[in-house]
């Protein structure tokens, strides 16, 4: 068996180079140029095919060009934030900073394309790499779908974590359940505009609205099954834009994270109900719309508990136990677990100088020196995982 990590060490510096150079320029949702081109440009250098999607993203592919084929996915797009962490490379956009770790899943994913390019005459199959836009408005995944071969036979992903109680570098391998689904919702409660000083000449939508997000900050105590995990957070409340004026609208925003599709589905119509119930109540309408949605990311157990093995008798300690671990962010690399089986890694990093911060965070620092192992872990998986199911096909 080869032994990537053995191998993707010498590559440490350049991954980490790729890495800089991304988290400098981050770009948003689908509008990603500079980014398509750097690899783009980095994929031709290694004589790898490639192509860019027309709604955007890139696909590659390196192998015997036949069966079995195996998918390795990376996201691209960064957040809408302004960096604070310090970092000498810290982004030059301003209002833009890759705080999600999408940058170093980019570079991940080229070191592991050079690592399995050396490979390619003995792959037993195909390797597909794709890298996905707009992951953090979780709309990517169902544009790139469409484009894939429906033949992949199964999908591989790493997210990196900031960690403070892990080793840097260490990989942890997630076994069934394993990320919510995420239901963006919007609740628009209409009324009728008046003076503050004169309430009667109106109908303020903003109680009603109150008591809706109220009712909805109660549902995952009331109707969720105790047995099952589920956050319902409001977010965001609009209403009036003066003190002294009753708004003839009002409308707040929030998510709804589940691990249990059936709850889900029960929980979708109790917020229906309760929307519908208390606008009729106070005489204004009311409206619950759904922005964005993606199903629960499950990691297929066979699966995990395979790939966990050949990154053990590789990375040694590095990685992890085989665990049931349950992670209440969302991703829409979910969606291909609709039409392939798929694992997701969690690839853990120390900050660099020992202050921890969350993803999603200004503030947030990756550790370079995890990133090496995490290519290592796209390569073995794939190579891998051909050679396990490529036999006598």
């Amino acid at each position: 068996m080869t032994n990537y990590f053995e191998r993707a060490r010498a590559l440490g510096g350049w991954i980490a180079g790729q890495r800089r150079l991304f988290h400098e320029n981050p770009e948003l949702g689908f509008d990603l140029p500079l980014t398509t081109a750097h690899i783009m440009e980095t994929l031709r250098e290694l004589q790898i095919a490639c192509s860019v999607l027309p709604e955007g993203g890139i696909l590659a592919e390196l192998g015997s060009g036949g069966p079995p084929r195996v998918l390795l996915r990376a996201d691209m797009d960064a957040l809408p934030m302004t960096e604070c962490s310090g970092e000498a490379f810290s982004s030059r956009i301003p209002g833009r900073m890759h705080a999600c770790g999408h940058d170093a899943h980019m570079a991940m994913l080229l070191g592991a394309a050079a690592l399995l390019k050396r490979r390619e005459g003995e792959l037993r199959g195909t390797v597909v790499l794709c890298f996905q836009p707009a992951e953090e408005i979780m709309q990517g995944a169902k544009t790139v779908l469409p484009r894939l071969d429906p033949m992949l036979d199964f999908g591989f992903a790493l997210h990196i974590f900031p960690t403070e109680t892990e080793q840097d570098g260490s990989i942890a391998c997630p076994q069934g359940a394993y990320m919510s689904s995420c239901d963006v919702f919007r609740v628009t409660v209409r009324g009728v505009s008046a003076h503050g000083s004169a309430p009667h000449a109106g109908n303020n939508p903003l109680y009603p609205a109150m008591e809706m997000a109220l009712a909805f900050s109660r549902l995952t105590a009331q109707t969720l099954d105790s047995r099952e995990t589920g956050v319902l957070s409001v977010c965001q409340f609009q209403g009036s834009s003066a003190h002294n004026v009753i708004p003839d609208c009002c409308v707040f925003r929030g998510t709804l994270r589940m691990m249990c599709e059936p709850e889900r589905r029960r929980m979708l119509s109790s917020m229906e109900r309760i929307v519908t119930g208390i606008a009729a109540a106070h005489g204004v309408e009311g409206a619950l719309e759904f922005e964005n949605s993606v199903p629960g990311l499950f990691n297929d157990e066979e699966l995990a508990e395979k790939a966990q093995a050949w990154l053990r008798a590789a990375g040694g300690d590095c990685v992890g136990p085989l665990e049931r671990r349950k992670n209440m962010v969302s991703e829409d690399f979910a969606e291909f677990g609709a039409h392939m089986p798929v694992v997701m890694f969690e690839l853990l990093s120390r900050p660099p100088d020992g202050v921890f911060h969350p993803g999603h965070n200004p503030c947030v620092r990756f550790s370079d020196g995890a990133l090496w192992r995490g290519a290592a872990a796209y390569a073995q998986v794939a190579e891998n995982y051909l050679e396990a199911f490529g036999r006598g096909k």
